[in-house]
């Protein structure tokens, strides 16, 4: 039996396909882009449309399946986001002017990264894709992040043996959701190592895409920069010729190139990421601080972002995102946007009728990128027009900011007169946004296009003023101007007077009762009304091109312009959540002294308006105090108070007032916090081992500048060994000189006030109510007396028979505790510099207790231990 027969449209498919095998192929007919084979059933599962068949009265005929052309985005978009490649195959050519099978071929491939559609971008976050180049001889790594939806484009280099910690800072400050790498089989380990731990935080895992090798090879990425940037040397961005962040660089324009066949004149610049005179974060203190999502899912709208994001337009929305992300460590730049934002609250005024001029402001950014690539369309033109308008107003605004620290932040402010100009006299004020009907260009534009227009509006009454001057020129009053399917225009005159017909009537049709003719000018004038629509719609497109490439020609202006927007949306936000909520300005020190006087949680305070928020002091001082060791029962604040002085020296550092009366504060270099407990399950970790890389990271990296937060360390396994290993992270804490706020159950820990120097006590203090307490929120120095756990359970409402069972097994407890105290102490002080272990003697099932590891066995092995346990005690 002999293979069916390939049809010419067919094979053009699978000549496409075979170039784009990884990808999904849209591949267009008329109104409609299919997909066939493979690529059918796996599109139609995901957009959930009908599977057919290529040939359907075979039951085993070619898949397929199809989505209207005009809502093609939304489908790719739907795909990308399954974490699929999607290429688009268009029709080159008219099909209406072909010959034989159309010429057809990829004009755009989409991919996780490079969406543009604005249904699936998020306008508040930057979408960055990623490139990475390793080399393992010279031991370096280059790093490049791109975001086509605005242009920005920033490198990288860290040294390849410790870049597991700056690699995946860098990638939580940016969280990519693509990554490149070279399809270099040999090195293919070394890339899937790098990129296996790189999420956390906020940052879910990206999609890794392996790229053509060629592209990342230094003389070909060094060619591919400069002819794009159109430079003879790459100097001025800071790449040298033999770095591996050049290479990643290459390999990421390369595929953004490839995937979008165009230019991308809108990435006008290559800059180095931000790195001297910024602080980085983990991403653990992203997501113990809650800076973007809440710990909490029931407060899913409680985050720092959340409540410092007042911002009235998407390019400042994103400016504040990456503020948080990259706090400074520079005090000439901090105490720069204390100067305007002081302004701006001292005049809050202005800055209230900055904020609403602002709000009228469209995402410049991402217009401007969407114009300069080959998708752009006439809803484009009309947001840049709509969005440039409010800048005049604004330029009068910014003039009457009188602070010099403003003028300096924002420089000279461009509102785009010209361009706003050019778009109102160009673009109608509603024009019709299908630019292939044509309505879209305003008259006075185009003389020709105007007559043409007219011709086509008013061809009646220019067949009217034909008619009436041919009557007068022939002075046959009966002649009339007519139309039919066959004959076209035509002049009429009755029998009865055509012999007055001029000579340059041309007979075309003999009727009964008279004749009809044509003339040059009715041929002239019927070859104009006929055709004046498509030749409108040709100028119409002409001018239109015209247009975009005297806007493309002010990307580099419009993106100024939007920076400086954005600069002064985020500054003005800051400004108003300062009044709102009582703000102070920060005093900052290089002396390493911490003084927080009437501290706020920013986010907890706003929660419950009706109870009002128990403000705290705090100081730490690196030649006095500097290690505060804080006890007291769960749910009596600890964490608020380390979180809330965190989060206020976070927010000094990005220039921003802070919850507090008075806020005197030292510049940290990193900031640190291990916070509650959790599980890695798909690592395989337990909350031990989790608790403990997060400590090694803390413990390695932090300095004497840093500020550290640690939360109950040591409880993920027994009370001896968590107390062991507690008592030397804060002896290592303490030769580093940080900045240190340690909460902890372990009261043995409140001995360390005695021994070492600059280690002192606080706790959150409770009365006692009857039987129960009542938590007072409030932090004194002094040690807890007793850990209220008991109190604590029966406020959560465990049943009363256990809270009392509770209190007798705590009594018995506490008698056996007390036998051990003066030999636990001795033992602590005897160890100097050695292991900390305890030897007391204690009752047999003490030691059980002691040896039992509650991660190794289940609920069920737990309680029946306890209640062997609760055998012996009797």
């Amino acid at each position: 039996m002999s293979a069916p027969k390939v049809t010419p449209m067919m094979e053009q498919f699978l000549k496409v396909k075979a170039e784009y095998p990884d990808a999904l192929v849209f591949y267009r007919m008329g109104e409609f882009y299919e997909m066939f084979g493979p690529d059918a059933v796996t599109g139609a599962a995901i957009l959930e449309i009908a599977l057919t068949s290529r040939d359907k009265k075979k039951k085993d005929g070619l898949p397929m399946c199809g989505i209207p052309a005009h809502s093609w985005e939304n489908y790719a978009n739907k795909l990308t986001k399954a974490g699929h490649k999607v290429a688009i195959c268009d029709q080159l050519e008219d099909p209406s002017q072909s010959k034989g099978l159309v010429k057809r071929g990829v004009v755009k491939v989409i991919t996780p990264g490079t969406v543009l559609s604005s249904q699936l971008l998020d306008e508040k976050s930057n979408r960055f894709i990623a490139a990475i180049y390793a080399d393992e001889k010279t031991k370096r790594l280059g790093l490049a992040f791109a975001d086509l939806t605005t242009g920005e484009f920033e490198f990288d280099e860290a040294d390849l043996t410790k870049a597991a910690l700056s690699f995946t800072e860098r990638m939580q400050g940016y969280q990519p959701v693509e990554v490149l790498y070279p399809d270099r089989q040999e090195d293919e380990a070394l890339y899937k190592n790098l990129l296996s731990d790189i999420t956390g935080g906020i940052y879910q895992k990206p999609h890794l895409e392996a790229f053509d090798g060629y592209s990342f090879g230094l003389s070909e990425a060094e060619r591919s920069l400069k002819d794009h940037f159109e430079l003879q040397s790459l100097d001025v961005f800071g790449l040298e010729k033999s770095s591996e962040a050049l290479k990643a660089c290459g390999g990421l324009l390369g595929y953004l190139k490839a995937t979008q066949k165009d230019a991308l004149r809108h990435v006008t610049q290559i800059k180095a990421c931000p790195k001297k005179g910024v602080m980085a974060l983990d991403g653990s203190t992203i997501r113990n601080l809650e800076l973007f999502e809440p710990l909490q899912t029931s407060l899913e709208d409680h985050s720092l972002i959340q409540l410092l994001d007042k911002t009235k337009t998407p390019m400042g929305a994103r400016l504040l995102k990456k503020w948080l992300l990259h706090p400074l460590m520079e005090q000439t730049r901090i105490e720069r946007r204390y100067e305007a934002i002081g302004y701006l609250v001292k005049e809050n005024w202005k800055g209230s009728s900055l904020r609403k001029s602002l709000s009228s402001i469209n995402d410049l950014e991402r217009i401007i990128a969407r114009l300069a690539l080959p998708n752009a369309n006439l809803h484009d033109l009309l947001r840049l027009r709509n969005g440039v308008e409010p800048l005049a107003e604004i330029q009068a605004q910014v003039i009457q900011l009188e602070n010099a620290g403003l003028q300096e932040l924002v420089g000279e402010f461009d509102p785009l007169l010209d361009l706003f100009a050019l778009l109102e006299s160009h673009i109608m004020e509603q024009p019709n946004l299908k630019a292939g009907d044509g309505g879209f260009i305003n008259h006075g534009i185009s003389a020709e296009l105007d007559e043409l227009r007219s011709l086509t509006q008013n061809s009646k009454q220019h067949l009217a003023n034909l008619e009436a001057s041919e009557k007068q020129r022939t002075g046959i009053t009966s002649l009339k101007v007519g139309y039919n399917r066959v004959f076209g225009y035509f002049i009429e005159i009755s029998n009865a007077s055509k012999h007055l017909a001029p000579e340059d009537y041309i007979r075309k049709q003999t009727l009964t009762n008279g004749e009809r003719y044509i003339t040059d000018e009715l041929k002239e004038l019927e070859e104009k009304i006929i055709t004046a629509q498509d030749e409108a719609i040709k100028i119409e497109t002409a001018l239109l091109e015209d247009l975009l490439n005297r806007i493309k020609a002010q990307i580099n202006r419009v993106q100024k312009t939007a920076k400086g927007v954005a600069l002064l949306d985020v500054l003005a936000g800051l400004a108003n959540i300062a009044v709102t909520n009582n703000y102070v300005r920060p005093e900052l020190n290089t002396v390493n002294q911490l003084e927080i006087i009437g501290g706020r949680h920013p986010v907890i305070e706003t929660l419950f308006p009706d109870d009002p928020f128990v403000s705290n002091d705090l100081i730490l001082d690196q030649s006095r105090d500097y290690i505060s060791v804080i006890t007291g029962p769960n749910m009596g604040g600890k964490s608020t108070y380390m979180r809330q002085a965190a989060l206020i020296c976070l927010m000094a550092q990005i220039g921003s007032f802070v919850p507090a009366k008075s806020a005197k504060l030292p510049i940290f270099d990193r900031i640190f916090t291990r916070v509650g407990a959790s599980d890695n399950l798909a690592r395989g970790q337990s909350t031990f081992m989790v608790e403990m890389n997060e400590a090694a990271s803390i413990l390695n990296n932090a300095t004497a500048n840093s500020f550290v937060i640690l939360d109950e360390i040591g409880r993920g396994t027994s009370t001896f060994d968590g107390i062991s290993i507690a008592w030397a992270i804060l002896e290592h804490l303490h030769k580093k000189k940080s900045l240190t706020l340690f909460a902890t159950h372990y009261h043995e820990l409140i001995l360390l006030e005695e021994e070492l120097d600059g280690v002192f006590n606080e706790k959150v203090t409770v009365e006692e109510a009857g039987e129960g307490i009542v938590f007072l929120r409030k932090v004194v120095a002094g040690k807890a007396d007793k850990s209220y756990g008991i109190q604590v359970a029966s406020l959560a409402g465990l049943p009363f028979e256990v809270v009392m069972r509770a209190k007798g097994i705590l009594t018995e407890l506490e008698k056996a505790e007390d036998n051990l105290k003066s030999t636990r102490k001795k033992a602590i002080k005897d160890s100097s510099n050695q292991q900390i272990t305890f030897a007391p003697i204690e009752a047999r099932w003490v030691g059980e207790l002691r040896e039992f590891d509650l991660n190794s066995h289940t609920p069920l092995q737990a309680m029946e231990f306890l209640y062997k346990i609760k055998e012996q005690l009797k």
